[in-house]
């Protein structure tokens, strides 16, 4: 994940590295517990007629761009306890922190849908929740499709045998104590390489590159642990869900 910019010094940049990686590793270290859970027996998709027939006619499961679901600010309030996690740390912080945490903040407004594409397929592992057949399933008059879990990831998360690396699939979690308690120790990793550009002569355009490159990897790890979470609201749904990711630069495939 970490990319290279030859206007920020060597040493600099090897701080950046090393927080990617520890970043990195504040993720990883959550997704063993999740991995570690086996997937429902069976699983449930709920859908109105017109998605039926689509699912028929096709013999296809569709993804869908996660900032088109029902709700659209999952990743935003996700994303939030960074944010705010951020800015609080700032308060008592340099000068510089309060400028960096302004500028984290405005990407939060506005720049997380050019970060990557994100699509999802969302089960439950639930085939009769009333919230679920008002939402998802035409007000009670549309259906919950039952899927064997196990055969439907085969094909999802395998090609030819090998792991597809772009998609994973994962019970959601509705803890967000545990999601701050990630966002938290990315930040204290990071948080005083906010003023590593202090006294060593820098031209502003290198102090620009760095802090932009600090900025963009703290975002970018933040939003991939936010993508396990959903607030607690929606806890009923008991979603089992299915994640494919794509470069912001690169078209996702149709």
């Amino acid at each position: 994940m970490f990319m290279k910019n030859m206007e920020i010094r060597q040493d600099m940049k090897d701080a950046l590295k090393k927080f990617d990686a520890t970043a990195d590793e504040c993720v990883k270290s959550f997704l063993e517990t999740v991995e570690s859970q086996e997937p429902p027996e069976i699983i449930y998709h709920y859908t109105n007629d017109v998605g039926l027939r689509g699912i028929l006619d096709t013999g296809q499961l569709w993804l869908s761009d996660i900032f088109s679901l029902n709700d659209p600010s999952e990743l935003i309030h996700g994303f939030s306890h960074a944010v705010n996690i951020l800015n609080s740390k700032a308060e008592n912080g340099p000068p510089e922190s309060h400028v960096f945490a302004e500028h984290f903040s405005a990407f939060h407004q506005g720049g997380m849908q050019g970060t990557a594409h994100y699509f999802v397929c969302s089960f439950s592992s639930d085939g009769d929740d009333l919230g679920q057949w008002r939402a998802y399933a035409d007000n009670g008059r549309g259906y919950a499709l039952g899927f064997d879990a196990k055969s439907l990831e085969k094909v999802f998360r395998k090609e030819n045998g090998n792991p597809i690396p772009n998609n994973s699939t994962f019970h959601v979690t509705y803890k967000e104590d545990v999601l701050a308690g990630i966002h938290h120790e990315m930040i204290n990793s990071m948080f005083d390489l906010i003023s590593l550009p202090r006294r060593k002569n820098l031209e502003g355009y290198s102090i620009n590159a760095y802090m932009r490159e600090l900025s963009v990897l703290l975002s970018l790890h933040a939003l991939r642990a936010a993508l396990f979470f959903k607030h607690k609201a929606y806890k009923n749904e008991s979603e089992y869900r299915y994640l494919q990711i794509h470069r912001a630069d690169v078209p996702p495939p149709k």
